[in-house]
């Protein structure tokens, strides 16, 4: 049974931001469970970028569920221990942990994935229960 107070959190961290973990921010990658890489420094988006703290969606839940440090989370944790407390953390069914976390429909790539895309489908999640990737609208490229 979904959780709707913990995807509420999630959006709310994911729209405000990201995570705060200590003093360090945790923004959002869609291709990475937990790590550093490189991240815009430019609202304009341009190619000036400094290394970074992200996480996916998956990678957010682990972090919010679990308390650890990014430290800990990159250190000691594998890719089935966080989709397994995301899922629990969620309340999602297998089927839609999958569809969530990396069973993306063909024309979106994990990397290419906005933080407006990911807080679109959490709502669609909480407003139909299903699972719902939507390509990018020309506005979010």
């Amino acid at each position: 049974m979904l959780n709707e107070h913990n995807i509420e959190r999630l959006i709310q961290r994911l729209a405000h931001d990201g995570l705060c973990i200590g003093k360090e921010r945790v923004g959002f990658s869609m291709d990475t469970y937990v790590g550093v890489k490189d991240v815009s420094t430019s609202p304009l988006g341009d190619s000036s970028s400094r290394p970074g703290t992200v996480a996916c969606i998956a990678g957010h839940c682990y972090l919010m569920a679990t308390g650890v440090t990014v430290q800990e989370a990159i250190a000691a944790t594998d890719a089935e221990t966080i989709e397994t407390v995301a899922t629990d953390f969620l309340g999602l069914t297998r089927d839609q942990a999958s569809d969530l976390f990396f069973d993306l429909p063909e024309e979106i790539a994990l990397m290419d994935v906005s933080v407006e895309q990911a807080i679109a489908v959490l709502n669609r999640l909480l407003d139909t229960g299903e699972v719902r990737w939507l390509p990018a609208s020309p506005m979010q490229q």
